[in-house]
This record gives C-alpha cells, sequence and structure tokens, in this order.
C-alpha cells in the first residue's frame, strides 16, 4: 500500500530466475506504484556484467 502512494518515478530491476528474490515481486511492485517500470536480467548475465543490473534499472527508470 506504500507503493501506491509513492509519487516519483520508480525504476525496478529483477532477475527473471533468481529463486531468492522472485521476479514475481518485481511485477508487483510495478504494478502497485503509479510510475513504475520494469527490466528484466539474468543471473548469467548478471554474473557477467554486473554493471547490466544498474543499466536496467536506469533505462526502467526512464520510462516510467
Amino acid at each position: 500500500s506504500e507503493l501506491e502512494k509513492l509519487a516519483v518515478p520508480m525504476g525496478i530491476a529483477a532477475a527473471t530466475d533468481d529463486p531468492v528474490h522472485p521476479v514475481e515481486v518485481g511485477v508487483e511492485w510495478m504494478t502497485a506504484a503509479p510510475r513504475a517500470s520494469l527490466r528484466t536480467v539474468t543471473l548469467d548475465e548478471l554474473g557477467a556484467d554486473p554493471a547490466v543490473l544498474g543499466a536496467a534499472c536506469v533505462s526502467a527508470l526512464l520510462e516510467a
């Protein structure tokens, strides 16, 4: 319910194959926040280049 009150844009990045931090949570956050966007990566992409997570977040934020 707190995310529903968020007035600023929100960029969300999530790994589609992360069992500890399920992508479904990112989808829930995106749905709840009025100005949110989601980008996804895989754990293989993240392992090869950790910067992909930040890039995904920035990309999502720019669309939010």
